[in-house]
């Protein structure tokens, strides 16, 4: 991270004629064309007010560690943990598909085994591009935006939302059943595919 900071600090400084350097310099330093994972856990506001902020962190740390063996499983890459948030990458968008079903299908199996107010469901955004990934600390970028998006604000409990870019990237398309979505947030609209499970 300091390296990035350092090289954004000397964008801003830099004269007109250097910012393509500089921008080019990060990019071949943090650039990387990859698969974006973002899981959103669903229900937050009303849990912690109904049960307290110790019983939802003890539900997110229940989440985080069935999510873990997953990700790694289908050949992701945790790159954090924040708040009732997971955020990864994968080798294609195929894995995290994967994933992400197989993820849904363990919560719901422990669901089976716990009170409801215990139950665990989540949103998840899946994008796809070029984007600045500092290993195992943060990532940038328009597919990074975009995942989030669908991740955090638009996918409900279960869901799993494809970018458009990320459905384009998807090899076996045929496998699965997909809803075309069009989200509306402020003045900008994504459009998404919902996988049909």
């Amino acid at each position: 991270m300091e390296k990035l900071v350092e090289l954004l600090d000397k964008y801003n400084l830099a004269d007109e004629d250097d910012l393509s350097l500089i921008e080019t310099e990060i990019w071949q330093k943090f650039g990387a064309e990859t698969c974006v994972f973002v899981l959103d856990m669903s229900g937050f506001t009303a849990t912690v007010q109904e049960k307290g902020i110790i019983h939802y962190l003890s539900m997110v740390r229940k989440m985080q560690l069935a999510a873990t063996p997953i990700i790694e499983k289908y050949k992701g890459t945790i790159v954090k943990f924040e708040a009732d948030n997971v955020y990864a990458t994968f080798e294609n968008v195929k894995k995290a598909v994967e994933a992400s079903i197989a993820i849904n299908l363990a919560l719901n199996a422990m669901n089976i085994l716990t009170d409801e107010d215990r139950d665990i469901s989540v949103g998840i955004g899946i994008g796809f591009g070029k984007i600045l990934l500092l290993k195992n600390k943060d990532y940038f970028g328009d597919a990074v935006n975009k995942a989030a998006k669908l991740g955090e604000d638009f996918a409900k409990e279960g869901e799993i939302l494809l970018s458009v870019e990320a459905f384009q990237a998807l090899d076996n398309k045929d496998d699965y059943t997909f809803e075309e979505k069009v989200y509306n947030i402020s003045a900008l609209m994504i459009k998404g595919y919902k996988v049909i499970m």
